[in-house]
């Protein structure tokens, strides 16, 4: 993505670089450098003026969830777009970027060259250098784009709060990128906890993958882990509980009732009382967990998880992210924190939380992006027509609705990190029910075949830890 003040930055820079060339005539460091950015200036100013201009006269959005004017481009009138910015040779374009910045690394380079003028601001070099980067990057997906323009689209639009212009180019199909990969390999190995289901994979991926086996985990799947779905948070014993009693679901046109915010809140509150040391809750988005956290504060259920652990840390609180993980690990000596996360956030990909940093992880909700995010709605579309016409199995929906899942599993891999590892998994939100299928397997492996209250799952809780020490590993 580039916004009209990168491309202006880059215009002003290559200006002044013209300037200087003109000055110190004699250099020939100036002259070789100027040359591919004479050829650049026109291409560069016509980008700038061609977003300017069509970002000013698209119609200011009509929808709330839509703040931002923005327009997609495709097939030929994406081409045609580009074509009146003067890329339509986007190759030699972009062979005159890198002559420009090739000549100036080779001169850093040299280090001290008695031929530069000593006044040269090398600030302005190292600002040019930055600008011809940026923009080689946008010249190499437009390159790709012009080959297979029906897996890529443009989008336009206008930042509602600086009033700057973007042009941005989406591919929509990772298969264009991973091609290349297998086509110059002899053989590509995917490795990973978050590929289920395959099926899918292979189909966005485009390949047809000879060897597919889906593993056991490492662990006794009898006796170091617990998994459930949470689905109420107290058990139907009369009519009058079952009248009055809250699904957990924190599906979009549930998770603003305060009912279920305080079911929730309740819910949370019973189980981490009956893990050991540290617990991870993971939400589905920032915003949402920003909400539950400020009733919790109005209610006293802030308090209440306060009292259960000592200490209570969020991912998107003010705190540097390096101090937030040191500190929370110190807890795990103690009584124990919990960690509120996102899923799709840094602590729910790729964080290693092994033994008492999180002896529990608490999924709250299925991480469904925005359905009405452009770039959510531009890949659903593509998958649809792609299907119609028999390239790619995997519907706009059924992408959809893995992507979440996949993001799941990943915050649900943060604990059980090695073979004498221990955890519970609960996943608090009854519309997982119907997705155990594209979990990975070892949840699948693991998961109790009937969902339990709240109650049900502290009793089990409670029996799970403490006869723990029992039935380890040795």
């Amino acid at each position: 993505e580039l916004s009209t003040e990168n491309v202006r930055d880059l215009s002003m820079a290559i200006q002044k670089w013209g300037r200087q060339a003109a000055k110190y005539a004699g250099f020939s460091y100036f002259q070789e450098v100027n040359a591919p950015l004479k050829l650049l200036k026109g291409t560069v100013g016509e980008v700038l003026q061609v977003v300017e201009i069509t970002v000013r006269n698209i119609p200011e959005p009509r929808e709330r969830d839509h703040p931002e004017k923005q327009k997609v481009y495709e097939g030929t009138k994406m081409t045609q777009l580009l074509n009146e910015m003067r890329l339509s040779d986007s190759m030699k374009v972009l062979e005159n970027v890198e002559q420009a910045v090739d000549r100036i690394l080779k001169q850093k380079e040299l280090a001290v060259n008695s031929k530069t003028p000593p006044k040269w601001d090398i600030k302005e070099e190292a600002f040019l250098l930055k600008s011809l980067k940026r923009f080689a990057g946008f010249l190499q997906i437009v390159c790709l784009l012009y080959g297979q323009p029906k897996d890529y689209c443009i989008v336009l639009r206008e930042d509602k709060k600086t009033r700057l212009a973007f042009i941005a180019l989406w591919c929509m199909n990772p298969a264009v990128i991973f091609r290349e990969i297998s086509k110059e390999s002899r053989a590509v190995i995917l490795t990973s906890g978050t590929l289920s289901p395959l099926a899918s994979f292979s189909s966005e991926l485009d390949t047809k993958f000879a060897h597919q086996c889906e593993l056991s985990h490492v662990i006794d799947m009898n006796k170091q882990v617990f998994s459930v779905v949470v689905t109420r948070e107290v058990s139907q014993i009369s009519r009058e509980w079952y009248e009055n009693d809250v699904w957990l679901d924190a599906g979009y046109g549930n998770s603003s009732r305060l009912d279920f915010q305080d079911a929730l809140g309740r819910t949370i509150v019973r189980l981490v009382r009956k893990i050991p040391k540290n617990v991870l809750v993971f939400m589905p988005s920032y915003r949402l967990q920003s909400i539950l956290i400020e009733r919790w504060q109005d209610t006293g259920v802030w308090d209440e998880l306060l009292a259960a652990k000592g200490r209570v840390f969020r991912e998107d609180g003010d705190q540097p992210f390096s101090e937030l993980l040191e500190e929370f690990e110190e807890e795990s000596t103690r009584d124990g924190a919990i960690l509120f996360g996102v899923m799709r956030g840094r602590c729910a990909e790729g964080m290693n939380f092994s033994d008492d940093l999180a002896r529990a992880v608490l999924i709250v909700g299925i991480p469904f992006a925005s359905a009405k995010d452009l770039k959510v709605t531009q890949k659903r579309k593509y998958n649809d027509d792609c299907r119609r016409s028999g390239s790619i199995k995997l519907s706009g929906t059924e992408h959809y609705r893995l992507s979440a899942l996949r993001a799941a599993n990943q915050a649900i891999g943060r604990i059980i990190r090695h073979i004498n590892d221990h955890g519970a998994v609960i996943l608090l939100d009854k519309r997982f029910l119907g997705q155990f299928d594209s979990l990975s397997k070892w949840i699948k492996d693991s998961i109790e075949p009937q969902p339990l209250t709240a109650q049900e799952a502290e009793e089990k809780l409670a029996h799970f830890f403490a006869g723990f020490a029992k039935h380890s590993p040795t």
